[in-house]
């Protein structure tokens, strides 16, 4: 429902999250994807999102 990028860490401060939403966000964790930013695409078609993750824990957006 976002219309620009967001940090995944944050998503938990800025919004009150689901439990689905806050499942996706740690088992993502658990899997070992420790920073992430997904940036929205919106075209004709609809909303598409790709995200970036690193596994790393100094890992700069």
């Amino acid at each position: 429902m976002l219309s620009v990028p967001f940090l995944w860490d944050e998503l938990g401060n800025q919004y009150q999250l689901e439990a689905g939403e806050q499942r996706v966000l740690d088992e993502a964790r658990e899997a070992g994807l420790k920073h992430a930013i997904s940036v929205p695409l919106f075209g004709p078609s609809g909303v598409s999102v790709v995200s970036f993750t690193s596994p790393f824990d100094d890992a700069e957006p």
